[in-house]
């Protein structure tokens, strides 16, 4: 995991990047007996304060140089990009960041979640939980952080869910390349917190 913040002063790879300047770039599994995937609700939306329109700005300025490449053919407009950044930082707690925040953290979404629906073609007529829990994916038996993008060739915003874009925006090529071999699905979180965004939380594991 990344151990301290990153430089302002570095060469901007990511903060998944190959040159692992914050320590390791993800989990490779879940740390033995930490967290639990139904404490999610532990986490008041009560109590969230986001940052101002101006403080947005200025945090989604800090995360600019830290893009990757990729995402300019992801997002055609950079304003695009950047819209999506801004919809991050609404989603969470003013005084956390996922990508440069300091300390090892739970940074949890306050925005729209959702659980993913169940490839069924050889367990029809379980239900989702149960089929999840047979394929040992039981991360995916909790709701899921989504946010609306557009996509390649698309006009209309289409949900996505905010890990993998997320990934999309700030892991190296190395990292990218290992996230794209896993099941096209939310990454499951090394903390067991599937509501938090922190991308050095993001694990290698299916």
């Amino acid at each position: 995991m990344f151990s301290s913040p990153l430089r302002s002063e570095a060469k901007p790879q990511g903060p998944l990047g190959s040159g692992r300047r914050r320590g390791e770039a993800m989990c490779a599994r879940p740390p033995q007996g930490e967290g639990h995937l139904g404490r999610k609700r532990r986490h008041s939306r009560m109590k969230l304060v986001v940052r101002t329109e101006s403080e947005i700005e200025e945090a989604v300025r800090r995360w600019e140089p830290f893009v990757h490449p990729r995402a300019g053919v992801y997002f055609a407009d950079p304003e695009q990009a950047r819209e999506v950044m801004r919809r991050v930082f609404r989603c969470i707690g003013r005084q956390v960041d996922p990508l440069l925040g300091g300390g090892d953290g739970c940074v949890i979404w306050h925005g729209e979640t959702r659980r993913p629906e169940p490839i069924v073609s050889d367990v029809c007529g379980e239900r989702s939980d149960s089929v999840w829990g047979s394929l040992g994916r039981r991360h995916l038996m909790c709701h899921q952080p989504v946010l609306d993008v557009v996509k390649p060739g698309d006009t209309q915003e289409t949900m996505a869910f905010a890990s993998r874009v997320l990934a999309l925006l700030f892991a190296s090529d190395e990292s990218m390349e290992e996230l794209m071999l896993l099941p096209k699905e939310p990454f499951r979180m090394c903390c067991g917190h599937q509501e938090c965004i922190r991308i050095n939380h993001i694990s290698l594991d299916p």
